[in-house]
């Protein structure tokens, strides 16, 4: 057991007979037993990016046919660089499998590829992975922290956030984010990987032959995505070390299990047309039983919807500064905050005060030691926002100076525990 896994009990057995122990549950509790650690659940998927990356792909794949012209090709263009912000473990399953369908076709032409070819190849693999490098995110990080260990500077390669290797991984594994390493060779952990996969790996060999028909029928894209669907499944041999954690080496073979997913229903419409009523009738009950957890979700989700929860850095007391001051600061504004993803909630307004997701830099730990509002003005802060408990760590000295006239109160309330929220102006406090 790991993660939240862990949390809500040590072994498998207890944890399905108990709620599961998440932060921001609502009045009902998920129980753990319909929960899953290898999908995620798409009507809790509230996250950043929620279920922008399965409308990609489903842009990419209904588009994908109809690239008939530049306008079309660059459409794609469009959405395959979007993709590489959204899901980058899509992206490089994507183009990859598209480089490698590539390959194949110019093998069977046995020619080299023509003008519109290499046009299709620079529009919509080219120019995406270009753009991929430079836009941001994982894959510019990861793309940078290469490029300065290839050009010798180590030290600072080591300090990228997006470190990764990829081991070749010996029994092969699939990864649950609450039940860890499933090995595959282990029958019991084998049969607790097959129900957190669910029945949709019996729809592997279903979906390689509707790739090769395709192959044949010269419609592209599901070529495209079985070779892509076989390079995830392949990825049950590799083994993902890096900063964001084990449990992000699903997403490895989730590229594969989410397609299998999206084809299910249609695949199976045909499959199923010219069986018996009670093959028909099975699989319509495998089905039903695939869903029963998420509707069961839903439902409590449903419930909660009259009583929204707050996130664990924030308590009512923030929530009203926020309905008042959320992107109202000037656009340059700066706010201090000995928590700084409070302050970039609360307000809406970037600071400098990390180097990665969870790690501060040296230079804004100093401040947090010594909050002089001279020094926070000359680090570029124009407001200071402090909680009780916050005041109660200052030094006296760094009390003191909060009653300088060079501060003006913005904002300030107590509650009836005598805790309080102050957003002072620090703009003109100058050495």
């Amino acid at each position: 057991m790991i993660g939240s896994g862990k949390v809500t009990a040590e072994a498998l057995s207890d944890a399905m007979v108990k709620n599961w122990a998440i932060e921001g549950g609502g009045p009902f509790p998920f129980p753990f037993a319909f929960g899953n650690g290898f999908y995620n659940i798409p009507v809790i998927n509230h996250d950043g990016t929620g279920m922008m990356s399965a409308v990609i792909a489903l842009l990419v794949i209904l588009l994908f046919e109809h690239r008939k012209n530049l306008s079309g090709k660059f459409v794609l263009t469009i959405l395959l660089s979007a993709m590489a912000l959204i899901d980058e473990i899509w992206f490089v399953f994507f183009i990859t499998a598209a480089i490698l369908f590539l390959i194949i076709k110019q093998f069977q032409l046995k020619r080299l590829p023509n003008r519109d070819t290499l046009i299709e190849i620079l529009l919509i693999i080219v120019l995406p992975i270009i753009f991929s490098i430079l836009q941001g995110g994982v894959l510019t990080g990861v793309s940078k922290g290469l490029l300065q260990a290839i050009i010798g500077n180590g030290s600072a390669a080591s300090s990228q956030y997006y470190s990764i290797n990829f081991p070749i991984r010996w029994p092969p594994a699939i990864i649950s984010a609450h039940l860890g390493v499933l090995s595959l060779v282990n029958w019991a952990q084998l049969i607790v990987a097959i129900c957190e996969v669910g029945p949709v790996f019996l729809m592997i060999p279903l979906f390689v032959c509707f790739g090769i028909k395709s192959f044949r029928a010269k419609q592209n894209i599901y070529s495209i995505l079985a070779i892509g669907v076989v390079l995830s499944l392949l990825m049950i041999f590799v083994e993902y070390q890096g900063s964001a954690g084990i449990s992000a080496s699903k997403r490895l073979n989730l590229f594969a299990f989410e397609l299998l997913n999206l084809f299910t229903v249609p695949l199976l419409w045909f499959w199923l047309s010219k069986k018996k009523i009670q093959i028909k009738m099975l699989s319509s009950g495998i089905a039903f039983a695939t869903m029963l957890g998420g509707m069961i979700y839903f439902l409590i989700s449903s419930i909660a919807i009259q009583r929204p929860v707050l996130s664990y850095y924030i308590d009512l007391m923030d929530a009203s500064v926020q309905n008042l001051y959320w992107n109202t600061l000037d656009e340059n504004a700066m706010v201090f905050d000995f928590d700084p993803a409070r302050s970039a909630t609360i307000f809406a307004r970037p600071l400098k005060s990390s180097e990665s997701w969870y790690e501060l830099k040296p230079e804004y730990r100093q401040l947090m030691r010594n909050p002089d509002p001279y020094i926070l003005n000359d680090a570029g802060y124009t407001h200071f926002y402090l909680t009780g408990s916050g005041y109660e760590s200052l030094l006296q000295r760094s009390r003191n100076l909060l009653s300088d006239s060079c501060i003006n109160v913005v904002y300030e309330k107590e509650d009836w525990k005598g805790d309080f929220r102050w957003l002072l102006d620090i703009s003109a406090c100058k050495k």
